[in-house]
């Protein structure tokens, strides 16, 4: 299931749990409830959970997915389960707002949460991420999801160098996040105000020094920022971009599309810690 999740703490806990078949309310936190779950076989745990789900009705999804990779979940989801699926998408920013926002005020709504990579331990600090231990995170790598059940990865989001192979010469293609330094791509490419999958990458292989001389440089040669993960605008195209999805211009298979170099950057995935519908979502997603 396509949704990064994240873990929310202050409400009471109001979800049911069906026992020996029969619906019993408990005020229990989620993450008692989920290590209840945990120690019951395969079969005995899928049944609760869809007895759980039957009860809750729908769950609740917060992501920064697209707006048709969204709908495809949904339908997915509501095909396969007796449940409805509620989503609310905005940028990665906005849903660590709102998730925030209504934990503060005891009226937090989220089962599942998705915002950008670099709002998890600030949510993880304030006590948003429920640890769940899901038995589907063993088939996982180390990589892709944290020792302590806050989150675990569901995709990966691809992000790349791309160019307009109509506006620039075989040439001049950039190879490399260095090649933006050079003064022909002064003012002419852009990169999207939020680039959380690039900077954590360069982050992670460059480290803090080299990433913050990367992006001073980059800003010298006058790099646009702008709302967009495509190298188009309105009133403008861009020449490049090292901040472009890979999914844009894959769909777009037409002549004289961007053309792409690749690299992968993961998405992360979480349970709110006050989610109300605690069955369901558990239920589709492990």
């Amino acid at each position: 299931m396509n949704a990064v999740l994240l873990r929310v703490g202050a409400i009471l806990c109001l979800g049911t749990f069906l026992a020996g078949g029969a619906a019993i309310a408990l005020a229990k936190e989620p993450e008692e409830i989920w290590r209840e779950l945990s120690k019951l076989a395969p079969e005995e745990r899928e049944k609760r959970l869809i007895a759980g789900a039957k009860t809750e009705g729908k769950v609740v999804l917060y992501g920064n997915l697209s707006a048709d990779h969204l709908e495809k979940v949904k339908v997915d989801f509501e095909k396969r389960n007796p449940v409805k699926l509620d989503g609310y998408r905005a940028s990665g920013e906005r849903i660590a707002n709102r998730v925030l926002t209504e934990y503060r005020a005891g009226k937090f709504e989220a089962d599942v949460i998705g915002p950008s990579n670099e709002h998890v331990p600030a949510l993880i600090k304030a006590g948003v991420l429920g640890r769940y231990i899901s038995p589907e995170r063993a088939a996982y790598f180390d990589t892709h999801k944290d020792r302590q059940g806050s989150w675990t990865a569901y995709d990966y989001n691809v992000a790349v160098i791309a160019y307009n192979t109509r506006l620039v010469a075989a040439g001049d293609v950039p190879r490399k996040y260095e090649d933006f330094l050079e003064p022909k791509w002064k003012g002419n490419f852009a990169i999207d105000m939020d680039p959380d999958k690039s900077l954590m990458s360069w982050l992670k292989i460059w480290g803090m020094e080299k990433t913050k001389k990367y992006l001073q440089a980059i800003t010298k040669n006058d790099v646009v920022v702008r709302k967009g993960h495509t190298l188009g605008l309105p009133s403008r195209t861009f020449l490049s971009g090292p901040d472009t999805r890979y999914a844009e211009p894959a769909k777009r298979n037409q002549k004289g599309a961007p053309s792409v170099l690749r690299r992968f950057a993961g998405r992360l995935s979480a349970f709110g810690n006050r989610a109300k519908n605690l069955s369901r979502c558990r239920k589709d997603i492990g």
